[in-house]
């Protein structure tokens, strides 16, 4: 078919086997097999055939839950809340999507030097969001958590100096379409009482491109 020359984009989108009579299954991209509703009274049309095939591979692209963190994705300016928001920033950061939307890589800088990077990701087996953390001083964390009344609310816990577990609440708040908040907070008498550790107002620089649900 690709000799021809109006076939040269030709591809193979599928097979006819024994296995699945009368079935159209797809395979995912983690190799898991899901079966497609024909459609009853009418042929099933090319574009959406393969509409239906991509969607089943690439869950992430249209799912509801993958795009909850989208307001995160961009380039930003990270000030302290508390302050001028025209102050110098404590850091850059940059949060983009990757793998089909499966992934929100973070790539944080901050201007008194070091680095840190962290993965947040719909987990699928948990019904939850995650986010795992790791600084270039070694620092881990280890988060889960879930979208609700309008922000990310991530919980977890760290190791204190004396070896006891400190709880962990991390928040992200979209306050305007070019502003996020992001407030870490502690407590390290099981949840009685909570302190703040940074609280953080990230500004959209110029150019940075909005991330919106998929159609």
């Amino acid at each position: 078919m690709r000799a021809h020359p109006r076939g040269d984009n030709a591809a193979i989108i599928g097979e006819v086997v024994a296995v699945h009579p009368g079935m159209l299954v797809a395979r995912t991209a983690i190799g898991a097999q899901r079966v497609i509703a024909m459609q009853i009274g009418e042929q099933l049309q090319r574009s959406r055939f393969v509409q239906q095939l991509d969607d089943a591979r690439f869950p992430c692209r249209r799912g509801v839950e993958a795009h909850q963190f989208d307001f995160w994705v961009g380039e930003w300016a990270v000030t302290l809340w508390q302050s001028d928001p025209s102050t110098a920033p404590v850091g850059h950061n940059s949060v983009t999507a990757d793998l089909e939307h499966c992934a929100i890589l973070e790539a944080w800088t901050p201007t008194a030097g070091g680095k840190g990077r962290s993965i947040n990701f719909w987990d699928t087996n948990r019904h939850a969001w995650r986010q795992v953390w790791i600084s270039a001083e070694g620092g881990t964390l280890d988060y889960e958590g879930h979208f609700a009344d309008g922000a990310m609310r991530f919980t977890g816990w760290t190791l204190g100096a004396d070896g006891k577990h400190v709880l962990q609440k991390l928040t992200f708040l979209q306050i305007a379409a070019d502003t996020v908040r992001q407030l870490f907070e502690a407590s390290e008498d099981g949840g009685t009482t909570w302190k703040s550790t940074f609280d953080g107002r990230y500004a959209r620089l110029p150019g940075s491109a909005r991330t919106s649900r998929a159609p």
